[in-house]
C-alpha cells in the first residue's frame, strides 16, 4: 500500500480547502486530488496556481512524467492527498522540474479562464457537471455572459460543421496542453469551415 496524507477539506479542523491548495502550492509536492462531482477522476499533479474560483494543475501521469495542465474548481475539491510512491522522485529528476504556471492563465472567473487558454491554446478539453465521464474537445470560437462556443471535433479528428454552446456554469475542468490534444490537433489541420457566434 502507498503511503499517502490525507487532507479532507470540508473538515473545519483540518483546514480549509484553500489552506490545503495553498500548502500544496508552496511546497510543490505531487498530490492526488479528489473531487465531490459524481463522474470526477482522479487527478495527478503539482498545484502551480490557485485564483479566486479555479486552481491550476500541471498534471502527471503514471511514473511521475508531466502532461499538460488541469484547471479544476476550487469548491469541488474534496481531499488532497500527498503523493509518496516513486513518482515524485522521478518529476523531481526531470528537466521540467519545477513545474511553472503559464502566466496567461486566468483563473478567477470561467469567462476569464477560457478566453485566456483560448487565445493561447488552439484546441482544450471542457468536462461538465451532471455529465457522464467525457471530454468536449474544440477551439474556442466565441463567449458571452452564459456560454462558451466551440468549434468541436469528434473522436476521429474530424471537424463538426457548426460551434455549439456550454454554459459557463456548468463546467467543472479545462484541460490544455497535453499531448493527447496536441496530436489531435495534428491530425485535424484546420477546420473547413469556422462559423463564428455573434
Amino acid at each position: 500500500m502507498v503511503a499517502t496524507d490525507l487532507c479532507r477539506c470540508n473538515s473545519g479542523q483540518m483546514g480549509s480547502t484553500r489552506d490545503k491548495l495553498e500548502k500544496a502550492l508552496a511546497e510543490q509536492t505531487l498530490v492526488r486530488i479528489e473531487r465531490s462531482l459524481e463522474f470526477a477522476d482522479r487527478e495527478d499533479g503539482i498545484v502551480v496556481a490557485i485564483g479566486s474560483r479555479w486552481l491550476l494543475l500541471h498534471r502527471v501521469v503514471d511514473g511521475g512524467h508531466p502532461d499538460g495542465y488541469l484547471a479544476m474548481r476550487v469548491k469541488d475539491v474534496r481531499a488532497i492527498r500527498k503523493d509518496r510512491s516513486f513518482a515524485r522522485k522521478v518529476a523531481r529528476a526531470l528537466p521540467s522540474w519545477p513545474p511553472v504556471a503559464p502566466s496567461h492563465v486566468l483563473l478567477d472567473s470561467t469567462g476569464e479562464l477560457l478566453s485566456s487558454v483560448g487565445e493561447h491554446h488552439r484546441l482544450f478539453g471542457i468536462e461538465k457537471q451532471h455529465e457522464r465521464r467525457a471530454m468536449w474537445i474544440g477551439q474556442l470560437e466565441g463567449l458571452d455572459l452564459k456560454k462558451a462556443w466551440l468549434h468541436e471535433l469528434d473522436t476521429r479528428a474530424k471537424w463538426r460543421k457548426k460551434p455549439v454552446g456550454y454554459k459557463l456554469g456548468a463546467i467543472t475542468s479545462v484541460m490544455f496542453g497535453d499531448r493527447y490534444l496536441a496530436s489531435l490537433a495534428l491530425a485535424a489541420g484546420e477546420p473547413r469551415i469556422a462559423e463564428t457566434v455573434a
